[in-house]
């Protein structure tokens, strides 16, 4: 096994979180498999093929649905949308289980929503939704160019955070401090999904 988190864990005692181990051995095999599939299909200097959720932690089971985007930082093209059906037919060919009915997975993202609608009405739950798990749990599927579209992205959301923040401009900024604004979609993100929690359970008790 690679040198992991588990790895270091187990300690090369290979009967300790066998079901943990298996996930991510799984997840490391399908991701190989999203590679091989997307390959062919994406823009190579401005899209991205990014994965949430479980796949994006290595703990992808065969129960897990697969949270995907296309991640866009670039011009809009109609020939993005069908780059997005011809993917939906080969991951349901290949029966990854698709996204929940929430719409905020599976299909295109802009960069310029994630960057620049940041607060304001325009901030939606589910661009909120998707710029926080970007920044928190995901992963670049390994296709040309996919992991450097990804880390722009990411590293222009941060700076938006960074410059939204005045205690963060100048020569005394502490290494260990949290863009306050950061901080706060962090925790605003949470209770979102909290409450959202609270109400699917609600609904199934009716």
């Amino acid at each position: 096994m690679r040198d992991s988190a588990l790895g270091k864990l187990r300690n090369g005692d290979a009967t300790r979180w066998t079901n943990i181990a298996a996930a991510e051995l799984r997840s490391a095999e399908k991701l190989q498999e999203l590679a091989n599939m997307i390959g062919d299909l994406l823009p190579t200097d401005e899209g991205s093929f990014v994965v949430f959720g479980s796949m994006a932690r290595r703990e992808f089971t065969l129960d897990s649905d697969l949270d995907w985007t296309i991640l866009i930082d670039g011009r809009a093209d109609s020939l993005h949308l069908q780059l997005v059906h011809q993917l939906r037919k080969r991951l349901e060919e290949a029966k990854f289980k698709v996204p929940g009915p929430t719409e905020v997975f599976g299909g295109l993202i802009f960069s310029h929503d994630l960057v620049h609608a940041v607060g304001g009405d325009e901030d939606t739950n589910k661009n909120m939704t998707r710029r926080l798990l970007l920044l928190l749990e995901s992963a670049a599927v390994d296709a040309p160019g996919s992991r450097e579209v990804r880390s722009r992205i990411v590293n222009a959301i941060l700076s938006r955070y960074v410059q939204e923040d005045a205690s963060f401009i100048g020569s005394n900024t502490r290494a260990d401090r949290i863009p306050r604004f950061l901080l706060n979609d962090v925790v605003r993100f949470w209770r979102t999904m909290a409450v959202d929690y609270a109400n699917k359970i609600s609904c199934q008790g009716r």
